[in-house]
């Protein structure tokens, strides 16, 4: 005989697992008004316990299809549900529910890495079908991690070296940790430098700041954007903070500055170092118009044949300078006098001829918008008049370009030298980009007149056979005016 206990308790198991099913589902659709009685407050992740407050929602972005959220508080609800309890700004509460299982994981995994969601180690232990329902997981291409190194020099000349941290509207927070983020130890090795302390931050553009609090927030704000940066966090953006960092923040545990005043802007601009004198650089030019015209002339005494050429031989002219600032203007930086000196030469490596030569001169300039002093860097525009006096030697070949049956062309080549020098009265407009307190590049767009000019005479050279000559004569002219365009690369000693 067939036993039918076994189909019973078959059918009750069955039957008991709808049940349970159904309870679930009936669970899960609801939309509760208030937290069921039983409900205990359990903590999702230790990073924020059971409350998070409108900031925190914002920075886990939690909760993104509601709006004016204000806080969320955690239950769990028969040992296998998690809900939600949001409140809203005029609003009814709403109360959401989830499965406590894997949502549970992956939201506490979610919550306490969410600073390194863009590495693919983290993101891929994250399920979005999951959290999809609560969490914005899918932009985590907008978030990137990236180390901030800093040194700072204090106005007691030590010097502090780490990573940033935390920007307040007062202080600058530097961690001195490796590795990345950690929330957990987010007050280890760290060093508060109140921005009265500070003197200068290597890679801006600020000479000196004195404890200026003024400039060091518009330079912070300027270098130090944390749009798109997770590794740090700044207090003056709309950008929400994580708990731990709002509570560096009104931390009443560090010290203050030791100092009770800062410089003004006037008294930084007197600390400009005012012994630049000398520079070094090499410059580039190209003349627009012809300062020197070769002027290369073939014939012969058989009638035919006369060529004559006239070309610009300095076309790119190429000078290694040093100058020296003889006089200048140390309240408002907007005239100087300086003297120089230059090598030169013709920068066209493949030309069949060569200058090398020099120049000496004198420079007046005047600039209508001088850098400003606090400043490493910046522009400013101006324009100069000066005398130079230059002296070179032009280099060549004087090849046979005419022949006859009895004298054929033998590519036979002749070396040409012709000393030139000039006064040169040199007028133009300038324009400087300061990239450090060393190092500039300057453009000038300059006019030059000679006042005095020499070249050596004519240089000729004859050939032929049989009383049949040919004739080639080579010589420089000095235009009456000459327009170059240039740019130098220059640093201050």
């Amino acid at each position: 005989m067939i036993s039918i206990f076994p189909i019973i308790h078959i059918r009750r198991g069955i039957i008991s697992i709808l049940f349970m099913v159904c309870s679930l589902g009936t669970l899960y659709s609801q939309k509760f008004q208030q937290v069921p009685s039983g409900a205990i407050p359990i903590a999702i992740s230790p990073r924020v316990g059971t409350q998070m407050d409108s900031i925190d929602i914002r920075y886990y972005r939690l909760f993104y299809f509601l709006k004016d959220v204000k806080s969320a508080a955690s239950y769990q609800y028969n040992f296998d549900s998690i809900l939600f309890l949001v409140k809203r700004i005029a609003q009814p509460d709403t109360v959401i529910a989830h499965p406590i299982g894997l949502f549970s994981k992956y939201l506490s995994y979610y919550i306490e890495n969410i600073e390194r969601i863009a590495d693919e180690s983290v993101y891929t232990n994250i399920s979005t079908a999951v959290l999809g329902d609560i969490a914005h997981v899918e932009d985590y291409e907008d978030r990137s991690y990236e180390e901030v190194r800093i040194t700072i020099t204090k106005r007691d000349a030590s010097e502090i070296i780490g990573t940033i941290l935390l920007i307040t509207n007062d202080a600058i927070f530097i961690s001195q940790r490796k590795g990345q983020y950690d929330w957990k130890n987010v007050k280890s090795e760290l060093i508060r430098i109140p921005f009265g302390d500070i003197d200068k931050i290597e890679g801006t553009n600020v000479r000196h700041f004195g404890g200026n609090k003024q400039l060091i927030v518009n330079t912070l704000e300027s270098y130090y954007n944390a749009d798109k940066s997770t590794s740090y966090f700044v207090t003056w953006t709309q950008r929400p903070l994580p708990t731990e960092i709002r509570q560096l923040v009104n931390s009443k545990e560090y010290k203050e500055s030791e100092y009770k005043d800062s410089l003004p802007i006037e008294s930084l601009r007197r600390s400009k170092p005012s012994q630049n004198n000398f520079r070094v650089g090499i410059g580039l030019g190209f003349q627009l118009s012809n300062l020197f015209n070769l002027h290369v002339r073939d014939w012969n005494n058989q009638g035919f044949g006369e060529v004559n050429s006239v070309g610009n031989s300095l076309q790119f002219p190429t000078e290694l300078i040093l100058d020296y600032t003889v006089l200048k203007d140390r309240t408002e930086d907007k005239w100087s006098i300086s003297a120089h000196v230059t090598c030169l030469t013709n920068f066209i490596p493949t030309a069949a001829n060569s200058w090398i030569g020099g120049k000496a001169g004198l420079k007046g300039e005047y600039v209508f918008n001088p850098i400003d002093r606090i400043f490493t860097t910046g522009k400013q525009y101006g324009f100069f008049i000066g005398v130079d006096y230059f002296g070179a030697m032009y280099s060549g070949n004087a090849k046979r370009v005419q022949g006859s049956r009895e004298l054929p062309l033998d590519d036979n080549e002749q070396p040409v030298s012709i000393n030139a020098s000039a006064l040169l009265l040199i007028a133009g407009i300038s324009s400087k980009y300061q990239f450090s307190d060393k190092w500039s590049l300057d453009f000038q767009l300059s006019a030059n007149y000679p006042l005095n000019r020499y070249v050596d005479g004519v240089q000729k050279l004859t050939w032929g056979i049989y009383g049949r000559n040919f004739y080639k004569s080579i010589n420089l002219t000095v235009q009456d005016y000459a327009v170059t365009i240039g740019a130098t690369l220059s640093y201050s000693i």
